[in-house]
């Protein structure tokens, strides 16, 4: 091998091991921010606000319907809703079966999501129709990221709060299944920076995009 090739061949290992270094330390740098006590549900008192949640985590729509309740004057949009699911079904899953009459008025069931870009897109067409500035993001901490990125990138003009929703998943950290579920999120959510970086938000979203 000569000299030239081998420096070439260093190079591409060292610039490798750049790029495997920075993974591993923003997946560190992704844990620790997901999981902090600070990091969970804090008290939000009653206000000027709406609420979203993302389904598909432990949890999301039964915090966010108790959310509801505390705070009667808001409104709550379910997104990502299965196509033969109904409010009576999701009050069960839930356990909210005791859930106010005269809430249920103010909740939509978002059907036309598929993906966490697809809940954005849905979410932006239905404040359009609202008349709050502020809007409660809740879903799973680990999830937390990504639907604020995607949220965002819609080009709503909307303050997000967001309420962390821990997951029973995370219990048990230094788990295999954990780590998997883990990993899996940040290299959603480091595709989602790149789509950020390089997809115009004012082109039109589709709503099935992964």
């Amino acid at each position: 091998m000569n000299k030239a090739l081998f420096y070439q061949h260093r190079f591409i290992w060292a610039f490798l091991g750049c790029i495997i270094s920075l993974f591993l330390a923003g997946f560190v740098f992704f844990i620790i921010c997901v999981t902090r006590t600070e990091s969970f549900p804090h008290d939000i008192k009653a206000g000027d606000y709406d609420i979203v949640v993302f389904t598909g985590g432990d949890n999301r729509v039964k915090t966010a319907l108790d959310l509801l309740k505390r705070n009667p004057s808001a409104r709550l949009l379910i997104s990502g809703v299965e196509p033969n699911s109904n409010l009576h079904q999701i009050f069960h899953s839930a356990q909210s079966t005791t859930f106010p009459p005269e809430l249920v008025s103010h909740i939509t069931l978002g059907y036309r999501a598929h993906s966490t870009s697809g809940n954005a897109q849905e979410t932006a067409e239905w404040v359009k129709l609202k008349d709050k500035h502020n809007l409660v993001v809740v879903t799973s901490s680990y999830h937390m990221p990504r639907a604020l990125l995607e949220l965002k990138r819609t080009g709503t003009k909307l303050h997000f709060i967001p309420y962390w929703v821990q997951s029973r998943n995370l219990h048990t950290l230094y788990s295999p299944k954990v780590i998997k579920i883990l990993c899996r999120e940040y290299i959603k959510f480091l595709g989602a920076i790149v789509r950020n970086i390089f997809y115009n938000p004012n082109v039109t979203h589709r709503l099935s995009s992964s």
